[in-house]
């Protein structure tokens, strides 16, 4: 017979920028780390593994969030001053910690000031099928989102702004 054994990994998803209506200028990141089903992991662990850095005068940190799964970890970048001009937010996970040699860079724009771009948009299934379309600035509630946001071909159309993200259902 023949065995494999699963190799120590792990994996980072980074998730867009959230900006909150009461503060336009403060940006939070969010990503995960997913890790193979090798050793247990601690928060302690990973607070090792990561490191947040940016071109300008900021010192973000990275705070870890444990999961109620044991090789899941999200983290979350509070507290991102937007600036007059768009910079990079640099996030590296180093494996090193957990005796894995892999590393993993990724980096975010921090959109500038008073600049209204659209970041992404994400497929979402819950609580039902639509899309999640993030701009770089809220979106209130009150505005009219007709011709900013279509969906050709479906009917029944809903638009739920919440902040910088306006979520569509069909």
């Amino acid at each position: 017979f023949t065995f494999q054994v699963i190799n120590r990994d792990f994996a980072m998803d980074m998730l867009s920028g959230f900006i909150h209506a009461s503060d336009s200028g403060v940006v939070t990141v969010k990503g995960e780390l997913r890790f193979s089903d090798f050793v247990k992991v601690t928060k302690e662990d990973v607070e090792k593994m990561i490191k947040v850095t940016t071109t300008h005068k900021q010192k973000p940190i990275a705070e870890i969030v444990p999961t109620d799964n044991p090789l899941y970890f999200e983290f979350v970048i509070n507290n991102v001053q937007k600036e007059n001009e768009d910079f990079p937010l640099k996030i590296e996970v180093d494996g090193n910690p957990l005796g894995v040699d892999k590393k993993i860079s990724r980096e975010v724009t921090i959109p500038a000031k008073d600049r209204f771009l659209f970041l992404s948009a994400n497929r979402v299934y819950e609580p039902e099928n639509g899309i999640e379309v993030i701009f770089s600035e809220s979106v209130s509630t009150s505005q009219n989102l007709k011709g900013l946001i279509t969906v050709t071909g479906a009917s029944n159309v809903r638009l739920q702004p919440k902040d910088n993200v306006v979520n569509v259902y069909f």
